[in-house]
């Protein structure tokens, strides 16, 4: 078996190519998630294609970030779990789609989905809790949170119904700007939506009806307080992002925590995705931690 790699450039045959071998298995393999975030862009493609023969048989979907000028996986830096799509069979084949790369390439939050991929370093977790045999809240800090744990967020999440007034309201689509104001002031200059574009694309996401995007908007004391944004996707809940009023308690983001896992439940989800960054509570709460990894290739000299 003989494999040779080609590097595909034109966009309409990258998208054949990505339909053609992507697995579709997480909102980070649908084409429709990642072009959101490359259309206002459009860096040059360079999806490293895999052929036995004619056929093609695994797919490196990158792209040469202009500012960098260095490879980097289709959509930019926002995507985890990024994938070295390959057909069953071809697997021991994924070396030569990264050693075919130009040098230095350095590439990150990729997901070990082969032997070389899997032996490569961890920079980064993704946390996913499975809550598909929980029916509440307090079912599954029951079945996937520590004693000490579960007690200490109950404690808080009462707290702050007790002391205040809090009314969750859902969907409420115009909140988007919202959320954009809160996330920099919870964040400051750090806020994702800073980057260029991040807001247009933001918005696109909630237009996005393949993935059932809703808005989750927390009123505190009468002040909209906390607003964050999901998308579902394969019976999969993501929380994509969201923003907390920097004047809010610190028991009020434990009870935010509380309300997403809530929703995630009422949406009948089987998982829930809370990306990466451990962010000093996910794994706490019981999420599984899946490896994020990277490659890093250099001169000899």
């Amino acid at each position: 078996m003989t494999i040779t790699i080609k590097k595909i450039e034109d966009i309409t045959e990258a998208q054949r190519l990505w339909d053609l071998l992507s697995p579709k298995e997480s909102i980070f393999d649908t084409w429709e998630f990642r072009y959101i975030f490359y259309k206002y862009t459009r860096q040059p493609i360079a999806f490293y294609t895999g052929y036995d023969g004619d056929t093609p048989i695994g797919l490196l979907p990158l792209q040469i970030n202009e500012q960098t000028k260095q490879l980097e996986f289709f959509g930019g830096n926002f995507m985890d779990d990024n994938t070295l799509f390959l057909l069953p069979g071809y697997e021991s084949s994924a070396e030569l789609f990264f050693s075919s790369l130009p040098v230095p390439t350095t590439l990150s939050y990729i997901a070990g989905t082969n032997a070389f991929t899997s032996q490569l370093p961890i920079i980064d977790y993704h946390f996913i809790a499975p809550i598909d045999t929980v029916t509440t809240t307090d079912e599954y800090l029951h079945k996937l949170v520590s004693s000490d744990k579960r007690r200490e967020i109950q404690r808080r999440a009462r707290k702050m119904l007790s002391e205040h007034s809090i009314v969750v309201y859902t969907n409420k689509l115009d909140d988007l700007e919202l959320l954009f104001s809160l996330n920099k002031e919870q964040f400051g200059e750090k806020s994702t939506f800073y980057y260029p574009n991040r807001e247009t694309i933001y918005k696109d996401l909630t237009q996005a009806e393949m993935f059932h995007p809703a808005l989750l908007t927390i009123e505190l004391d009468g002040q909209k307080a906390a607003v964050f944004l999901s998308l579902t996707y394969k019976e999969t809940y993501i929380a994509i992002n969201g923003g907390i009023s920097a004047s809010a308690p610190k028991d009020f983001h434990t009870y935010t925590k509380v309300a997403k896992l809530e929703e995630a439940l009422q949406y009948k989800a089987k998982k829930y995705d809370a990306l990466t960054n451990d962010c000093g509570w996910k794994e706490n709460w019981g999420f599984q931690k899946i490896p994020q990894r990277i490659y890093t290739n250099v001169s000899a000299e």
